[in-house]
């Protein structure tokens, strides 16, 4: 009984996928195709599940192996047409869909051959097949069964066996056409770097060729003298629709970073992390939202912060990092991250540490660094380099003020620089200026 369970349970995760991509991913391009590869590989492991089943009735069999013969030549042309979705983030032309006449033309001519034959007769040879094996296949030279073991067995393999060869040519001409490779995987799983969709959808139906090649070869005496070999591709083959079919709930993302597939369920947080899990929504549909989405946003935002959040009301900001941060410090929790990041910088001055990098800052904050230096773009338009840049010049320029016969190596070591050339180069960029011009001009005013 518990075998048969696993042997059916591919087929329950693609009907599992398709019911959830149903709920929560219906409006993305790739929507359609995605439950097309589902539909279609979940019927074609139903009818894989029987095969390998102890004492199935041989009629089953012959309604399953029907119902392969359209199912299983569907797979990877509509696999090719999901890939080409994710990819293009268009939809299909109509001309696309008519690969569909191959399987409609296996499955009609084997109803015709399983009538023409007779339901007795094909049950009869089938119990020679698996008992005797191929060398009963000449005994019915002649006869219209022998047309349908040609026809459902030989051709319906030989096609499965050339589409995936196409599948296979398709997936190393566009992993040299996009440049995919394998040290994007240590990008994406080590330094929170992005992955396209695509790319990590054609990683898992890599992993079919480890699985699907051997069951499509097998036949029934050899299933059932090799039981654990079946035992083992229904697991994987269950891992494989699983990785699938939720890669399918980022189908509208072009690209995708592991922090973002891990926050694929948005709304489970608590009082402790709530500010953090918001604002990185926040953060991602300002990064995919238009100018004009943006502009409305920015309306429901006003409509709903009192104006001491918005405009911090009292003296003005004395310093560049005070004109940085006034703007948005009172706008979000005091345990967000924006907020613990502005408090690393005002208060504990971290920018000052010399080669400080968005890594240990993302560290301190307990955070994944592409929200930080996302937070940080959406946040002060800079990247985190400039923004560190400006506040040690700003910091500069208090301390050059106050330490008047300090030498440049001194103010650019106090000041988080590395060189003195290093610091000289930053102040000009940001200033207009190099340092002595800058306190000269401030000396005359």
């Amino acid at each position: 009984m518990l075998y048969a369970l696993i042997l059916f349970l591919p087929a329950a995760a693609c009907f599992f996928w398709i019911a959830v991509l149903a709920m929560t991913a219906s409006r993305t391009r790739s929507f359609l195709t995605s439950v097309c590869v589902l539909l279609a590989t979940g019927l074609y492991l139903v009818t894989d599940a029987f095969y390998a089943a102890p004492n199935i009735p041989i009629r089953i069999l012959i309604v399953t192996a029907l119902m392969a013969q359209i199912a299983a030549p569907s797979v990877i042309p509509l696999v090719l047409l999901h890939l080409r979705t994710l990819r293009l983030q268009e939809r299909n032309h109509i001309s696309y869909y008519l690969w569909l006449i191959l399987p409609v033309v296996l499955f009609t001519a084997g109803i015709l051959l399983s009538d023409l034959s007779g339901p007795d007769k094909i049950e009869e040879f089938l119990l020679d097949l698996y008992t005797g094996g191929k060398g009963v296949v000449d005994a019915y030279k002649g006869t219209p069964v022998k047309a349908y073991y040609v026809w459902t067995v030989l051709v319906y393999r030989g096609v499965v066996i050339v589409e995936m060869v196409l599948l296979l040519i398709y997936i190393v001409k566009n992993w040299i056409k996009h440049h995919f490779g394998f040290k994007h995987l240590h990008s994406f799983f080590k330094e929170g770097g992005k992955l396209s969709v695509a790319e990590i959808q054609v990683y898992i139906f890599l992993l079919t060729f480890l699985v699907f090649p051997f069951k499509a070869l097998m036949v029934k005496d050899a299933i059932d003298s090799n039981i654990w070999l079946w035992f083992t591709s229904a697991i994987l083959l269950t891992v494989i629709v699983f990785l699938f079919g939720f890669t399918c709930l980022f189908g509208a993302k072009r690209e995708i970073t592991l922090q973002e597939m891990r926050n694929v369920m948005r709304f489970n947080y608590n009082s402790s992390n709530k500010a953090d899990i918001v604002e990185e929504m926040i953060a991602d549909l300002v990064e995919d939202a238009e100018t004009e989405a943006l502009r409305r946003i920015q309306g429901m935002i006003e409509e709903n912060l009192e104006i001491d959040d918005i405009v911090k009301v009292g003296k003005a900001p004395t310093s560049v990092s005070e004109s940085l941060f006034s703007a948005v410090a009172n706008s979000w929790d005091d345990d967000s991250l924006l907020s613990r990041f502005q408090s690393l910088m005002l208060n504990e001055k971290l920018f000052l540490q010399p080669g400080l990098s968005l890594v240990e800052v993302s560290e301190k904050l307990n955070s994944n660094k592409t929200y930080v230096s996302k937070m940080v773009n959406n946040t002060y338009n800079l990247g985190f380099p400039e923004l560190i840049n400006t506040l040690r010049i700003d910091y500069a320029e208090e301390y050059i003020l106050s330490h008047r016969n300090a030498k440049q190596e001194e103010i650019a070591a106090a000041c988080g620089f590395i060189s003195a050339s290093s610091f000289n180069n930053t102040f000009k960029k940001i200033t207009g200026v190099t340092p002595k011009v800058w306190v000269a001009n401030r000396d005359r005013k």
